[in-house]
């Protein structure tokens, strides 16, 4: 795949399809998929993680229903890690959620607004306590350019709809460029579902987000890659909210993690 940027015509499609190839079911109470969890709102899910002990990274569109163009209520919203098959490790309500400036999921989705497809949630309860939290990196469209140029490696992680009740990961995939407007470009192979599940890696100073999965992109030599807000565009207001700078493990990971 390129590893240049992209022209701003081209097409982001929220949470639309990709192969499933080399994903793999994830072990819920095991670090850090324990910090993967699943969105549950009034007209469907997403996916998210939690960032910190109270806060989770997921993707604007979540908020608006597809069919009737509207936010959905805040009392309809839910978030669980350690999600399989309807139980899961732990469970909060949502208290507030933060969307980026300028998204409005009534309007159309282009590509301006996928760079803006991120919103940060705060829950009723220390979820993060138990799940333990994934850090945040520093990253920028320059460095997805950096980052695919030398062959940089990542792992994403969620709820994709053909099998939404177990979260499914993408081992070692690869960051290839970003667009002009800002979105990181990677073959993580997201599909419907996987909105807002975290791109991170190993650092060696614990496990750190560099952006969050928001649509699939169409590239100039028409393949379909995934589509991501680097982490740059919301740290500022993470760090406010208490997002966690290096992550940690919880009480709930087993002995294994």
């Amino acid at each position: 795949m390129a590893t240049t940027s992209a022209p701003v015509a081209h097409r982001a499609i929220p949470g639309q399809i990709m192969d499933l190839h080399h994903r793999w079911i994830i072990t819920g109470d095991q670090y850090p998929w324990s910090a993967i969890g699943r969105l549950t709102t009034d007209g469907g899910y997403c996916s998210g993680a939690m960032i910190g002990r109270r806060l989770v990274l997921t993707a604007a569109h979540c908020f608006w229903n597809k069919t009737t163009k509207k936010r959905v209520s805040t009392g309809s919203l839910r978030f669980s890690v350690g999600y399989k098959d309807g139980g899961f490790l732990a469970s909060a309500s949502v208290r507030r959620v933060h969307i980026a400036p300028g998204f409005d999921g009534a309007t159309d989705y282009t590509d301006t607004m996928a760079a803006n497809d991120w919103a940060l949630v705060e829950l009723t309860e220390d979820l993060g306590a138990v799940s333990g939290t994934l850090g945040i990196e520093t990253f920028t469209s320059a460095s997805a350019r950096v980052a695919a140029r030398e062959g940089h490696r990542f792992d994403r992680a969620g709820f994709g709809f053909e099998h939404r009740e177990i979260a499914l990961s993408r081992i070692e995939c690869g960051v290839t460029g970003a667009t002009d407007t800002g979105q990181v470009l990677n073959d993580c192979h997201p599909i419907k579902g996987d909105s807002g599940s975290p791109v991170f890696h190993d650092t060696g100073d614990g496990f750190k987000v560099i952006a969050v999965t928001v649509s699939a992109t169409t590239t100039p030599d028409h393949r379909v890659v995934g589509g991501a807000v680097a982490t740059d565009a919301f740290a500022e207001l993470a760090a406010r909210l208490g997002a966690s700078s290096r992550g940690s493990r919880g009480t709930g990971n087993s002995p294994n993690s």
